[in-house]
């Protein structure tokens, strides 16, 4: 026989509009914090930031009391929530014992229950299966747009980075710390003179020729910045700002990369029409003391991947040292995209760019410094972040690279 308590609606009654008054009191709070809010950022965009100050004290204080209801709040609907199971038709009158054992095991399950569905992380899921139960007569804790029901959306905690190639052609080059703006780099020639003989008592001749290249820089400005929103920053599931500082610098790597390229383009270019040509490029038109390496963007590097000698040895050899894991005439081959560096000709014939030298005596990169800032914008309550490069890119030794245009006329055996 079922348990029936005379009091039990009017207290479920009396619970269902505590909670209604409480969290009444909890909306009308956080409106009151909300304008003490727009009201300080007022005073702090106007320059009194001790005004600003004194409401923050208030907005504090808003803020515990929001808590405090939030809890009590917390309380009544877990106390709400407690069920005594009831007694099963068939149970028999005698057996209070196995009675108080099921309404214990009854309420520990409701209160297990209710804890599961109190979580905040389920609220809104919860809020939601409310509204389908009683055919949208409990709307509490739903978003509503346009008079319709939008279903809880989960947000993901952390951020989707595609793929990039990450090197940085700096690290090829010569990299100097400047203290000036501008200035000159004194550079010794590769020397080629000898001493001329002397005469007994004769004058000692003058040397022939200059000693030293000076390579003049002047450091340019590269900024860039981005604004966020603080509600954008504080909304997210993610580190929006450290995000967004891995980016910007990824655009410091970006314009290295790309002035470099710019530079080395420029260098003396040499037709070839195969692997011969480019060996004499490395056996005869490059100065035999020179460290060299090749760069090339994918498509020469997958040309020059494909071939093979007469044995049916590929022509590029593993390098565990190379950025490519390759070599070609034991120099290392670093690949670079074909949108950093293109291709020439057409499309049905194309010219494959393949640079070969020593870059470190071929290119330089004046530092001066680089700064990362982030600032808040009171204005528009929002952070600025920005990156500001100054440096110059310069050709230190026309001699010491040559950009080849390899159109291959056929497929190579060599």
């Amino acid at each position: 026989m079922a348990i029936f308590n005379p009091k039990k609606g009017e207290i479920q009654t009396m619970l269902t509009e505590k909670i209604k008054e409480l969290r009444s009191q909890i909306n009308e709070k956080r409106a009151d914090m909300n304008a003490k809010i727009d009201e300080a950022q007022a005073k702090a965009a106007e320059g009194d930031l001790q005004g600003a100050k004194d409401i923050k004290a208030q907005i504090d204080a808003l803020k515990a009391e929001i808590e405090d209801l939030q809890q009590k709040l917390k309380d009544l609907e877990e106390l709400a929530g407690l069920q005594k199971e009831d007694v099963p038709q068939d149970a028999p009158q005698d057996a209070p014992q196995a009675e108080e054992k099921s309404n214990k095991e009854g309420e520990t399950r409701s209160m297990a229950k209710e804890r599961k569905i109190l979580n905040p992380a389920k609220e809104e899921v919860r809020a939601f299966e409310q509204y389908i139960r009683t055919k949208g007569e409990v709307r509490d804790g739903l978003t509503t747009q346009n008079a319709e029901v939008l279903l809880p959306e989960e947000v993901t905690a952390d951020v989707l980075e595609l793929k990039q190639v990450s090197y940085d052609l700096a690290q090829y080059v010569t990299v100097k710390k400047v203290g000036t703006k501008s200035g000159s780099f004194p550079v010794a020639k590769r020397n080629a003179g000898v001493l001329a003989t002397k005469e007994e008592l004769a004058e000692i001749e003058d040397v022939a020729g200059d000693m030293f290249i000076d390579v003049e820089w002047d450091v340019q400005t590269r900024a860039g910045k981005i604004a966020l929103s603080n509600e954008l920053i504080e909304d997210a599931a993610i580190d929006v700002v450290a995000e967004v500082k891995k980016q910007l610098q990824r655009m410091v790597v970006n314009t290295n990369n790309k002035n470099i390229i710019e530079l080395l383009k420029g260098f003396t270019k040499v037709s070839a029409t195969g692997l011969d040509d480019i060996k004499k490029v490395f056996n005869v038109d490059l100065d035999p003391a020179l460290n060299k390496q090749v760069i090339v963007n994918q498509s020469a590097f997958n040309y020059l991947d494909t071939l093979k000698d007469v044995d049916g040895r590929y022509l590029l050899q593993p390098d565990l040292k190379a950025q490519s894991g390759k070599s070609l005439f034991g120099a290392e081959v670093i690949v670079v995209s074909d949108s950093l560096l293109p291709n020439g000709g057409t499309q049905s014939s194309p010219k494959y760019p393949v640079i070969v030298g020593d870059f470190e005596e071929s290119v330089a990169v004046f530092n001066r410094n680089q700064v990362t800032a982030q600032w808040e914008k009171f204005d528009s309550y929002s952070q600025g972040l920005s990156v500001v490069v100054r440096n110059d890119y310069k050709v230190v030794d026309p001699d010491a690279a040559r950009y080849i245009e390899l159109a291959p006329a056929t497929q190579e055996s060599n």
